[in-house]
């Protein structure tokens, strides 16, 4: 049974970022006690063997969004849909599979993965310097991502649910020069080519607008402008702010750059994801959306 309302603008989520690093059963009892009902499950949320059984038991009290590395494995691995170790593409392959199914057994409209990395990266390098080798092979990469993104929306088809791909975020310490040689879909042109590649009419993006703007700052592209380039593959967002030199998942008030572009994009779902908040950062944030969807809190 779904909680929410037809409404002309898309459902606000709460990512388990906002409760970091808690347990499933922390983090869905910090989301009662805060009044949140849309929930995204996905960062922060480490491994637990009865976590399916967990919210299976609260589908009726909440609507989840499966993302990314959710549900976190045993064996923590870098999730790479662009990788060239075969062993390590299956298994990114098969956890977004399962993203799907999960999906599919929670009513919930789409499951979404990072885009790829030009090189398999350790888990503890994300977020800080990527030590990619001295070279890597982006086409070949860059065509792996492809057939992976194109074989899980005919996975997606088959269950009837979406499967989105998140825009990656290069920072300043991985591109010293400007230049991006380590992630894939981190600038609007690359990522138009691939849609473009793909030329499929279901693909979308869930636009994390703080990835967008430490890409930004650091690739010298526009982010309104990007903005424009691309609203029309997107199907979702991920909300939060930095100061462009990273990726920092800060809350976020009524003067954040990315409000207005709300307001333009209205029917499409939203996710708070800033990390480590109390419930009055939260209720800011609330407050901002509803400044640019009046009508859609």
């Amino acid at each position: 049974m779904s909680l929410l309302p037809v409404v002309e603008h898309g459902p606000v989520y709460l990512s388990s970022g906002a409760f970091r690093d808690q347990t499933i059963q922390n983090t869905l009892e910090l989301s009662r006690r805060w009044g949140v009902v849309n929930v995204e499950l996905g960062s922060g949320i480490p491994f637990h063997a009865d976590t399916l059984s967990l919210i299976s038991a609260e589908a009726d009290n909440f609507n989840f969004l499966a993302h990314n590395y959710f549900p976190a494995p045993e064996e923590p691995f870098v999730l790479n849909l662009a990788s060239l170790d075969d062993a390590n593409l299956e298994r990114s392959r098969a956890h977004c599979r399962h993203g799907l199914e999960i999906t599919a057994q929670l009513g919930a409209p789409f499951y979404a993965a990072h885009a790829g990395y030009l090189f398999d990266p350790r888990p503890e390098e994300l977020g800080h310097v990527l030590n990619a080798p001295e070279t890597t092979t982006k086409d070949k990469c860059f065509n792996v991502f492809l057939e992976s993104v194109s074989a899980l929306l005919d996975f997606a088809r088959s269950f009837g649910v979406g499967f989105l791909v998140e825009n990656n975020v290069c920072a300043p310490f991985n591109a010293p020069d400007g230049v991006n040689d380590k992630l894939l879909l981190t600038s609007p042109d690359e990522i138009l080519e691939f849609a473009e590649a793909l030329n499929a009419p279901d693909f979308g993006l869930l636009m994390d607008v703080g990835h967008l703007k430490v890409s930004a700052h650091t690739l010298g592209f526009d982010c309104d402008e990007a903005m424009t380039q691309l609203q029309h593959l997107i199907r979702a967002f991920h909300l939060s702010d930095n100061d462009g030199s990273a990726d920092q998942n800060l809350g976020f008030s009524s003067d954040a750059w990315f409000l207005p572009w709300l307001g333009k994009i209205p029917s499409v779902p939203i996710t708070i994801e800033a990390y480590n908040m109390n419930q009055d950062d939260y209720a800011q944030c609330l407050a901002a959306i509803g400044q640019a969807r009046p009508e859609g809190r």
